[in-house]
């Protein structure tokens, strides 16, 4: 039996939303309308996990130029306006982090008029976005040592590409950067998001990944 890929789509979105509190999936309209298009159903389960309050971490593997970074761009938008913490992003690099903030982050945040009249810095190269009613964001390239900077939530964006020789010096940088998060766990209230694509056969997010409840989806091949 053959479906169109329209149909099959929309079962997979139907039953990932099934599967969660429905106080939870009003976020997934909210996100849709930011971003200006429908999300993919392998997109929504990772969005949805971050407002998990019994999770303390969402690991995220996709190949390159799969939209893996939405899944946790929205959101860190979404806590700017709804939940109001401290967050870091830590990128593979310093250029990477100004990158990203200028062509992904702060447009997003600048189609909420509302939002950009809040912060106290609007800047596409600052390290630092900060709101008047409690909002504080730091992003940063992977290169250095995590300081020490309590924290709610982190984004690892594009681990297996932090600008570090080993996989090794890889997890070990990601292990202080959940350290970041340990007074916020204690409260049940911290979350990490690991999200990378896979270089090579040493993989520190697939390392990750092992950790976690390692789900997948599979999706059929359009040509087959």
């Amino acid at each position: 039996m053959m479906f169109a890929k329209d149909t099959l789509e929309k079962w997979q979105r139907e039953l990932v939303l099934s599967l969660v509190p429905a106080q939870q999936t009003d976020v997934i309209p909210w996100v849709e309308k930011l971003l200006g298009f429908k999300l993919y159903p392998y997109q929504i389960a990772p969005i949805l996990n971050q407002l998990n309050s019994k999770s303390r971490q969402t690991t995220i593997i996709g190949t390159e130029q799969s939209a893996k970074s939405t899944c946790w761009l929205a959101m860190v938008v979404y806590r700017m306006l709804f939940k109001k913490s401290a967050g870091w992003i830590v990128y593979p690099s310093d250029e990477k982090a100004e990158d990203v903030n200028r062509e992904g982050l702060h447009p997003l945040i600048c189609r909420i008029p509302e939002l950009e009249a809040k912060l106290n810095r609007k800047t596409f190269y600052g390290r630092r976005y900060d709101t008047k009613d409690g909002f504080v964001l730091d992003f940063s390239g992977a290169g250095a040592d995590i300081i020490s900077k309590p924290r709610v939530w982190a984004i690892a964006d594009e681990l297996d590409f932090w600008s570090l020789a080993t996989k090794g010096e890889k997890l070990a940088n990601l292990e202080n950067l959940r350290k970041r998060l340990r007074v916020a766990a204690a409260k049940g209230t911290s979350h990490l998001v690991v999200c990378s694509a896979i270089k090579g056969q040493d993989s520190a997010v697939w390392t990750e990944f092992e950790k976690s409840s390692m789900g997948r989806w599979h999706l059929r091949c359009l040509n087959c």
